[in-house]
C-alpha cells in the first residue's frame, strides 16, 4: 500500500487510507436485449460479476423512463457499485426503443481503502462505457443467459495519485461552475441531517463523475463509505419509496424528490462548513485542520523565464507542465498549480482535452503561471514563477513599436532577474528569422549582464513532433534529447548559444505529442474543416517537464 499524498490525505472521507497497488473489479451490463419480448435482464457479464446477489434490485432509479447519461455510486456493505447509465441502442420485438442501459462495475473494499478512493477511480471509468462492449455480439445470446465479458473487458488497473489529484481538481472546478454554494451548503445539511433521496437545488444537468466523487471529500470518513449518491434521475416518476430506500442522495432529473423537513440549525451550520471546504479547496472547514494543499517551498522562489517568437507554443507548453505531469510517476518532480493560477489551468484543461484546441495567442499583458514543485525523492519544494506574455513582446530586443515598448522592457528585465531561462523556437519558422531573433536576445542578455551568461538555459526545440517519424527518433529524443536537437540543428543554434553562454541544454518538445500505433509514429495534430490546428487524441507529451526539471534541479544545485 502506497500512503496518500498530503493534500489528499487532509479530505475527511480519505483519513487514514492509503493506495492500493491495484483496483480489482467486475463488470456488468444491465438493459434490454434486441429483439426481445423479455424484460430487462443482465446483457452481459464478467464471469465473478455478482448477478445471483439480485442487485439489480438495489439500484432502481424510478421509472427509468427517460434515459439520461449520467454517473451514480452506491454503496452495498463490503460490495460498491459504480453504474454509469445511458440510453439503450437496442429495440425490443414490438420495435419500441429509447430504454435504459446500465453499465455496472463492482469493488470489493479492503478496509484500509477509503469508498471515496474507489468512487474516485472508478466513476471516470465506468463513465467511458458504452454498449460497444455486446452490440457486436448481439446474436450470440443463448437463452436468459448473458454474454461472457473477457478478462480485458475488466481488467485491474493502477491508480496514482496524480490521477486522484487530477480527479479532485476536476471535480472542484465543475462544482464550482454548476451549483452554488448555499445549493450544496443545503444539500450537505440534508445529508447529515440524515434524510434520504436528497437532492442537490439548482443542478441542470448531470455531475459528470469527478464531480459526483468530489462531493463525498468533505464528509467525515465513516458517513462517506456508506453513501450512495444517483447523479441523475432518468425518470418521469420518482417512485419515492424506493429511492429513498437504495438513495442517501438522487441529485437531480426529471422527477426529483421533495425535501423532507429543514435541517435544524447546527447541521445548516455543518453544511455551511462542507459546502466552504469545497468551494475554498481545503478541508480545514470541516475539521479545524490547516490543509497544505501544496508542497512550502524551503527556500526563496526560483525565477525561470520563458523566450519564444509569436506562435512557438509557449502557453501550450505552460498548461501542458502541470497537465501532463498528473498520473507520470516518471518524473522527477510533482507540479501543483499556485491558487493564484487555478483559472488559467482550468481553462487550458478545457480548452485542450475537452474542445482539442490550441491556444490562441498570447495578449501584451503577461500572465502570472505560478507553480510550486516537490521532488519526488528528497520532498524539496521549489517556488516557480513564469510570465506567459505575447510573442511579440518576446520576439526582438533590438527595435519594437511603441506599442511594445513597455512590454518588451518588463519582459527584458524579467530575463535579465530570472535564475534560469527557457527559450523556445518553432523549427518550422524561416531559418534566417529564428537565428536573428535567438541573436538578437543573447545579445541583449549579454549587455544587460555585462558577460557571458553563466545561468542554465534550456533551449527547446518546439513541435518536435514534426520531426520524430520513427520509434527509433522518439526513443533518441527522450533518452538523449540534447543529441536529437544537435542532430537538426541546421542554422549553427549550438556554436551561437556557445558563444554567449557556458551551461545550456537542448531538448524537443511538443505539448501535443505523438501516438504509437503499430510501431508507427504519428502526430496527434490534424486541421479541421476552417483550417485550424486541432489536438487529436491518443496523443502523449514529448518531454514536457524534462526542461524544467533540468533547469531546477541546476539552479537548486547552485543555490
Amino acid at each position: 500500500m502506497t500512503s496518500l499524498g498530503r493534500s489528499l490525505a487532509a479530505w475527511p472521507a480519505l483519513e487514514g487510507g492509503s493506495l492500493p497497488p491495484r483496483i480489482d473489479h467486475e463488470r456488468g451490463v444491465w438493459g434490454k436485449v434486441p429483439g426481445s419480448s423479455s424484460d430487462f435482464r443482465w446483457i452481459a457479464a464478467s464471469s465473478a460479476f455478482p448477478r445471483r446477489e439480485r442487485i439489480e434490485q438495489q439500484l432502481v432509479l424510478g421509472s427509468e423512463d427517460a434515459p439520461r447519461t449520467a454517473t451514480h455510486w452506491r454503496s452495498l456493505g463490503e460490495l460498491y457499485v459504480a453504474m454509469a447509465t445511458y440510453a439503450s441502442p437496442a429495440a425490443d420485438a414490438a420495435g419500441r426503443s429509447g430504454f435504459l442501459e446500465k453499465q455496472i462495475f463492482t469493488w470489493r473494499r479492503a478496509a484500509a481503502i477509503p469508498a471515496t478512493l474507489g468512487a474516485m477511480a472508478l466513476l471516470p471509468r465506468v463513465a467511458q462505457t458504452n454498449a460497444g462492449i455486446w452490440w457486436d455480439r448481439r446474436g450470440s445470446f443463448n437463452g436468459e443467459d448473458p454474454l461472457l465479458l473477457s478478462p480485458q473487458d475488466h481488467a485491474p488497473f493502477a491508480v496514482s495519485l496524480g490521477e486522484l489529484e487530477e480527479t479532485v481538481e476536476t471535480g472542484f472546478s465543475e462544482l464550482e461552475t454548476t451549483v452554488s454554494e448555499e445549493s450544496l451548503a443545503a444539500f450537505y445539511a440534508r445529508l447529515i441531517a440524515g434524510h434520504r433521496a436528497v437532492p442537490l437545488d439548482g443542478l441542470a444537468a448531470p455531475l459528470g463523475p469527478e464531480a459526483l466523487a468530489a462531493l463525498l471529500l468533505p464528509l467525515p470518513r465513516d458517513v462517506a463509505d456508506r453513501l450512495s449518491v444517483a447523479g441523475w434521475l432518468p425518470s418521469r416518476r420518482a417512485g419515492v419509496e424506493s429511492l429513498q430506500s437504495c438513495w442517501n442522495a438522487t441529485l437531480g432529473g426529471e422527477a426529483p424528490v421533495a425535501p423532507a423537513t429543514e435541517p435544524t440549525p447546527e447541521h445548516q451550520e455543518r453544511g455551511r462548513r462542507l459546502a466552504r471546504a469545497i468551494f475554498s479547496r481545503n478541508p480545514a472547514p470541516t475539521s479545524g485542520r490547516p490543509l497544505r494543499s501544496v508542497p512550502a517551498p524551503e527556500r526563496r522562489p526560483v525565477q525561470l523565464a520563458l523566450w519564444g517568437a509569436s506562435a512557438a507554443g509557449k502557453t501550450a507548453l505552460l498548461a501542458q507542465l502541470y497537465l501532463a505531469n498528473l498520473g507520470n510517476r516518471s518524473n522527477t518532480y510533482d507540479a501543483y498549480p499556485a491558487p493564484a493560477s487555478r483559472d488559467f489551468f482550468r481553462n487550458m484543461r478545457d480548452l485542450i482535452r475537452k474542445e482539442r484546441k490550441f491556444p490562441s495567442a498570447t495578449g501584451l499583458e503577461a500572465e502570472p503561471v505560478e507553480y510550486h514543485f516537490q521532488h519526488r525523492a528528497t520532498s524539496r519544494g521549489v517556488s516557480l514563477r513564469l510570465e506567459d506574455r505575447a510573442g511579440s513582446a518576446s520576439t526582438s530586443f533590438g527595435s519594437a513599436s511603441t506599442d511594445l515598448t513597455e512590454a518588451m522592457n518588463q519582459h527584458r528585465r524579467h530575463l535579465t532577474e530570472a535564475n534560469g531561462l527557457i527559450l523556445l523556437f518553432d523549427p518550422t519558422a524561416q531559418g534566417d528569422t529564428l537565428y536573428s531573433q535567438v541573436l538578437s536576445t543573447l545579445e541583449s542578455l549579454f549587455h544587460e549582464r555585462t558577460g557571458k551568461d553563466p545561468r542554465p538555459i534550456a533551449v527547446c526545440l518546439s513541435k518536435a513532433d514534426l520531426l520524430i517519424r520513427t520509434e527509433a527518433d522518439l526513443q533518441r529524443a527522450t533518452e538523449n534529447p540534447d543529441d536529437f536537437v544537435r542532430r537538426h540543428d541546421k542554422m549553427g543554434l549550438a556554436d551561437l548559444l556557445g558563444h554567449y553562454c557556458t551551461l545550456f541544454r537542448f531538448f524537443p518538445v511538443s505539448a501535443a505529442g505523438v501516438r504509437v500505433r503499430y510501431g508507427l509514429v504519428e502526430s496527434v495534430v490534424f486541421y479541421d474543416n476552417e483550417l485550424s490546428p486541432r489536438i487529436g487524441p491518443g496523443g502523449s507529451p514529448v518531454n514536457v517537464m524534462e526542461p524544467f526539471a533540468w533547469l531546477l534541479d541546476e539552479v537548486t544545485k547552485a543555490a
